[in-house]
């Protein structure tokens, strides 16, 4: 991925899974707001899946093809919880990703 869009991605997507989080923690009032959150988020990662190191493609890859599974199935609370697991290790992945170019510069 190139360097300068890499913090960008990494800090939209933290902010996806983050809103995704509190929306589920209130799932009952904002059970209409998480499609939109998840969708947003395998947007961003279909965009800049090419950016992306290989390293980290498959996990995005299944993130991808999870989401939009359920969202085609119908997404309930406990889809939404293990999209929400899903996405969390992708922001780890990308994380560490970050990490390791900033320790390479």
């Amino acid at each position: 991925m190139r360097k300068a869009r890499m913090p960008e991605i990494f800090n939209d997507l933290d902010k996806i899974a983050t809103d995704l989080f509190s929306s589920l923690k209130e799932y009952e009032k904002e059970d209409r707001l998480v499609p939109a959150k998840i969708q947003r988020a395998v947007a961003l990662l279909e965009s800049n899946l090419s950016k992306i190191h290989d390293s980290q493609k498959s996990r995005i890859q299944v993130f991808i093809n999870a989401a939009n599974d359920m969202m085609a199935k119908g997404l309930d609370k406990d889809g939404s919880w293990d999209l929400y697991a899903k996405l969390s290790g992708v922001v780890s992945g990308l994380h560490q990703m970050a990490k390791d170019t900033k320790w390479e510069e």
